[in-house]
């Protein structure tokens, strides 16, 4: 069985979209979620879209060699469906929705950045800022639920 390939540009690439769909995801249900968490969901949306910008930023900064290296795939298009899903995913309250894809974000940062982190100074850094602001994220909305 042979290990699928990508490139350090198409793990950036596919990381940026990721965030791109996590902002859209707090904007479109900060209307939807208690009066008192929405702020806390535009705050998210606009993080999301700082770090999309990062990502996008150190993918063009790097340089040429490292962007067509192959690396192992990482299943990141899987990764993307399964974010997308959760998006879409109607079972669950926005909360725990959101506390969930924060964790799957947050794994795959980690995934990526052990992959690449020695490729890349700028992207390593914007990994490892993206990395700590999913966790406060993820902190910020499990004191909610453990308050309610």
């Amino acid at each position: 069985m042979s290990e699928e390939k990508s490139t350090f540009s198409l793990l950036l690439s596919r990381l940026a979209e990721i965030e791109e769909k996590c902002a859209s995801f707090y904007i479109n249900t900060s209307t939807q979620v208690e009066p008192e968490f929405k702020d806390f969901f535009l705050l998210f949306a606009q993080q999301h879209e700082k770090t999309k910008n990062e990502i996008e930023r150190a993918k063009v900064e790097s340089l040429v060699e490292f962007a067509l290296e192959p690396i192992p795939d990482l299943g990141i298009n899987e990764q993307l469906k399964k974010v997308k899903d959760l998006i879409q995913e109607k079972n669950n309250s926005n909360i725990q929705k959101a506390i969930t894809i924060e964790k799957e974000i947050s794994k795959l940062i980690e995934e990526i950045s052990n992959k690449i982190g020695h490729m890349s100074a700028d992207a390593s850094q914007v990994l490892s800022i993206a990395q700590k602001r999913a966790s406060r994220r993820i902190k910020v909305l499990e004191h909610y639920v453990k308050e309610n």
